[in-house]
This record gives structure tokens, C-alpha cells and sequence, in this order.
């Protein structure tokens, strides 16, 4: 008898064991030219930095984007071996993540701005490094992904995609760069959120969607042919208007990506006679690709948004209240927040709502000025929401911007009677950041 595997189990563990190795690649670059360690006893996860003045980058001449295109070309070369052998959706992800995570790793370890910033972030540094070189890699291979999950079964397809949507959502929603547990209140997290998220992986859900439309159309195009022209030029049209017009991105560019990838798969019921056959075409691969990247991330855009106006406009405006009611009493703000509860004036100081930042005890931030304050608050991305209260320049009933003796060429006001006397001038309480979350794209 031949024991010898068929060949395509052959080609698939051939698959397998190119993307182990691009992965090997990865983990030498990642421990060779990362920095080195400040400390004696290194933690496993730290890189050791073996590589980064050994005779491997002589030959480059300090020339760091010829290393990093060097140093990251094995991974890209056994990448693309692993995606001709293997037509596994899992190990083109990973094949395709090595050489995107070996380039993020020789761009920080090699040129910019030197070793200092990944030293300085440390462990967070390298896991934001690497989640991006995943979600880039998830994106772009989306279509292939739902091909495969498409192939599983309900309770598969659930244990699969539930888990990592709702990371997806609640990551979105909970993720801040000014959260004052962090060292100097900053942090790599947002890079995840705003460049992975808000921009790569948002940007390729409308692109998805456009394509699964024109796709589908083009189906219809024997069918429908006023149809099919129409979906074609739509889905051609949609990239143009939307950057043509600068039309805001976040909810409703997500929104509008579910919108036309769910008329997509309108097209593909259509064009096949019903959505099951439908949907195991190149159009549906494409249009529930869109559906599947873009929901979790329109979730967490929405919850983001709803916890930062609950914060700014609910319970920091409960603190800010009870603060105006401290100050009218005491004639100075209170050294703690705390104090408002002692006094009678607030029952219990609210904490703000940051997703599930809030079980950690997010807690506002209070600095006090005596007659001044400043009260802030930490949100998604990078924004740090500050508000100081009402300020009027009055001192002692005077206008102390006024000159006290008018200049010797302002003209007379003989005869016209007793100036009028002016009110001081005020300053409304004013935030540092709008009403509803700032979009960065």
C-alpha cells in the first residue's frame, strides 16, 4: 500500500510550515533589532537586541530603509509561498501578518525615533505593534475569512465571530491614550483604535463594500443589464463622492458601508435566485466581508459616543452644578470633590463612563485654584476633555482692564451727561473639547 499523503494534504502542510517560518523570521526580528534591555533580568517578552549593531546591517551602509526592506523580505518571500501552497484562510492570515509585523518591528527597532520609543512603552509598544500587523492582515484577507467562517456551522460561526466582535466593540469604546493610570498619561493603546480601527480597517470596510456591489452588478449584468450599469457606476461613484464632497467619516462612513453592502447582497439574491447560493460567490464573499469588519466597528463608535456625552453632559454637568452651589456658599472651590458630598451638595461624586474602563474605577480629574478650577475627564482616542468654570475680571468692584485715567487725545464728553457705568466682563464656562467626540479623519 502507498502511505504517501495525496498531494494536496501535502501542499497544505507545505502551507503550514512556509507560514511557521515567516512567523520564525518575525520572532528573530523581533528579539534581534528590538531595543535593548535597561534591566539586568529581562522579562520573556522584552527583545534582546543581538542584532542591532552586528555586522548583519553593514552592508546597508546606515541606509535603514534598504535593512528594513532587506531584513523584511524572508518573511514576505515564505509569505507568498505559504499563500501559492496552502488556500487555508488561517495560514494566509498568519502568513500575511509575519512580513506586515517584521516591517513595524525593523521601522521602530531600526529608524524612527530610534529604540527610545518602543523602550518607553515597553510591553504595550510590542503588543500594539503586533495587534496592528493582525488587524491589517485580517482586513485585507476579510473576503477569504468569510469565505471560510461561510463554510462552518451556526454554532461555529458564532463561537468564532462573536467573541472577537465584541473585543472589537468594547476595545473601540474602552481604549484612551490620556488615562492618568498610565506613566506621563500616555499610551501606544489609541494607535490600535485610531490608526487600526477609525482608519485602516474602517477605510477597507467602505472599499469592501463598494467592490462586493460592483461585483454582484456585474452578475446582473446579463439579467439586468439598466440594473447592472447602475450598481457598477454607484459603486464606482461612491469612493469619488465621498473623498470629492470630504463627507465625514466614523458612524457614517460605517453606516453607509453596511448600507451598500447590504445592497450588495440584495443584488446577489437577485442575481442567483435566492441568498444562500448567493452569498458563495465572489460578490457575497466581499459584500459579508464588509457586514462582518464593519459592524463590531460601528458598535463601538456608537457606544464611544454615547459614553462621552452621558460624561460631559450628565455627570460631569452634575459636579460642575454642585460646584457652582459650593463656590456661591463658601466664596472658594473645595480642595477635593469629595468635599461637595461632605458639605450636602452632591449626594455621591459620579465617575465618568469610558466602555469598560469604567470597572476599573475611571475617576474625574479635579485640580482646584481656589476661585478656579479645572475638571477633566479621559475618552476614546486621544482626547482629554477639560472645563473651567465661569471667570468675571472684577476685583473689588473694579474693571481691572480699564485704564484708570483716560488718555490726553480721547475726546470730550462734556455735556453728554454721566458715562454710563459698565459691566465687567465675563467669561462663560468653557470646554476643551466639542460636544460630541472629535473626528480624527
Amino acid at each position: 500500500m502507498n502511505d504517501a499523503p495525496r498531494p494536496s494534504a501535502a501542499r497544505a502542510a507545505l502551507g503550514w510550515a512556509l507560514a511557521a517560518a515567516a512567523l520564525a523570521w518575525t520572532v528573530l526580528v523581533y528579539y534581534g533589532f528590538g531595543p535593548y534591555p535597561t534591566q539586568v533580568h529581562a522579562p520573556w517578552w522584552h527583545p534582546r537586541g543581538f542584532l542591532g549593531d552586528s555586522a548583519v546591517l553593514a552592508p546597508f551602509g546606515g541606509r535603514t530603509d534598504l535593512a528594513i526592506a532587506a531584513l523584511a523580505a524572508p518573511a514576505l518571500a515564505l509569505a507568498l509561498g505559504a499563500f501559492a501552497a496552502s488556500r487555508s484562510a488561517l495560514v494566509r492570515l498568519l502568513a500575511l501578518a509575519a512580513p506586515l509585523a517584521s516591517g513595524v518591528f525593523l521601522f521602530y527597532g531600526l529608524r524612527y525615533p530610534g529604540p527610545q520609543i518602543w523602550r518607553f512603552f515597553g510591553w504595550r509598544g510590542s503588543a500594539v505593534m503586533l495587534a496592528m500587523a493582525l488587524l491589517t492582515a485580517a482586513a485585507l484577507l476579510a473576503p477569504l475569512l468569510a469565505a471560510s467562517w461561510l463554510r462552518r456551522g451556526w454554532a461555529l460561526r458564532g463561537a468564532l465571530y462573536l467573541p472577537l466582535a465584541a473585543l472589537v466593540a468594547a476595545s473601540a469604546a474602552s481604549i484612551t491614550g490620556t488615562d492618568p493610570e498610565l506613566p506621563f498619561a500616555v499610551s501606544p493603546w489609541p494607535v490600535l483604535t485610531v490608526f487600526g480601527y477609525d482608519l485602516v480597517a474602517t477605510l477597507l470596510a467602505g472599499l469592501l463594500a463598494c467592490l462586493g456591489l460592483a461585483l454582484a452588478a456585474w452578475r446582473l449584468r446579463a439579467r439586468r443589464p439598466p440594473l447592472s450599469v447602475s450598481g457598477i457606476a454607484g459603486a464606482l461613484a461612491i469612493p469619488a463622492l465621498w473623498l470629492g464632497l470630504e463627507l465625514p467619516s466614523g458612524l457614517w462612513l460605517l453606516g453607509g458601508a453596511l448600507a451598500v453592502a447590504g445592497l450588495a447582497l440584495r443584488l446577489v439574491a437577485v442575481a442567483a435566485g435566492n441568498l444562500t447560493m448567493g452569498l458563495r460567490s465572489s460578490a457575497g464573499y466581499t459584500a459579508l466581508a464588509a457586514l462582518l469588519l464593519a459592524g463590531p466597528l460601528l458598535v463601538g463608535r456608537a457606544w464611544a459616543r454615547i459614553d462621552y456625552q452621558l460624561t460631559r453632559e450628565a455627570r460631569a454637568q452634575t459636579i460642575i452644578d454642585a460646584l457652582a452651589a459650593y463656590y456661591e456658599r463658601e466664596g472658594l472651590y473645595p480642595e477635593a470633590l469629595g468635599e461637595l458630598v461632605e458639605a450636602g451638595v452632591l449626594e455621591r461624586v459620579p465617575k465618568p463612563q469610558i466602555g469598560l474602563a469604567a470597572l476599573a474605577g475611571a475617576q474625574f480629574g479635579y485640580q482646584n485654584f481656589g476661585t478656579d478650577y479645572l475638571l477633566e475627564f479621559a475618552s476614546p482616542g486621544w482626547t482629554q476633555c477639560a472645563f473651567s468654570p465661569p471667570w468675571q475680571n472684577e476685583f473689588e468692584g473694579e474693571n481691572f482692564l480699564e485704564p484708570s485715567e483716560p488718555p490726553d487725545d480721547a475726546p470730550s464728553d462734556a455735556g453728554l451727561g454721566p458715562p454710563e457705568e459698565e459691566e465687567p466682563v465675563a467669561l462663560p464656562g468653557a470646554w476643551t473639547c466639542p460636544s460630541k467626540p472629535p473626528e480624527l479623519w
